[in-house]
């Protein structure tokens, strides 16, 4: 009983912690995009600030749902874990950095340029992550959608950064330099979502009378 109160007050209080983080950051934009508009587009421009935060933001869910399998308190959170860190990895542009080209390119296994050991190695690791996140899509996405429909909060918050990440996704097809500056900031929420809803779910599980 102990140890659960315990855990539960560590959980609530890395959520707050967390929350008065990103919050503030989320000011410091907004504020800065009023005063200095070419200062806000270093902020959330490839490589600055924010995306740096961001990748942050991925390592943090990845190292809290990590804890969480080990502790056995969320039976999904190591498959949390594998997609963050994925989704980390791609902000910081891995897709690219050691390949001839982009990999989630169609070029990039068709042309003649790439070398075929290359193409097979990363064809086996995109079928293996895509493999992976199939199942996991697969054996949650019931519970998800009840919870939904639920109205339950760690849900709903994981569902707010479902939806940032396919809305950033059209926002980054848009040249504008507005749009370059939200689409940044609003994946910069994206990993405080998850973590939060992780955080939330974590807590309600380890309640002393749950």
């Amino acid at each position: 009983m102990k140890q659960r109160k315990e855990k539960n007050t560590s959980y609530a209080l890395l959520e707050r912690a967390f929350l008065i983080i990103y919050l503030t950051m989320m000011l410091v934009v907004i504020v800065v995009s009023i005063q200095d508009y070419a200062r806000a587009f270093y902020l959330t421009s490839e490589n600055g600030p924010i995306q740096m935060f961001t990748v942050v933001g991925y390592l943090l869910v990845c190292a809290v749902a990590v804890r969480m399998h080990l502790q056995g308190t969320v039976a999904f959170a190591n498959g949390v874990a594998v997609i963050c860190l994925a989704m980390g990895l791609r902000e910081l542009d891995f897709q690219d950095r050691f390949t001839t080209m982009s990999i989630t390119k169609i070029r990039f296994y068709i042309s003649d340029i790439v070398p075929l050991s290359e193409k097979i190695v990363v064809a086996i690791m995109v079928v293996s992550f895509l493999s992976y996140l199939f199942c996991f899509i697969k054996k949650n996405y019931r519970n998800f959608l009840l919870a939904v429909k639920g109205g339950y909060k760690a849900a709903l918050l994981a569902l707010n950064g479902i939806v940032c990440v396919f809305l950033s996704k059209l926002l980054d097809s848009n040249p504008s330099i507005y749009a370059c500056i939200v689409e940044e900031t609003m994946e910069f929420a994206i990993p405080y979502f998850f973590l939060t809803a992780l955080l939330l779910h974590g807590r309600r599980l380890s309640a002393p009378y749950s």
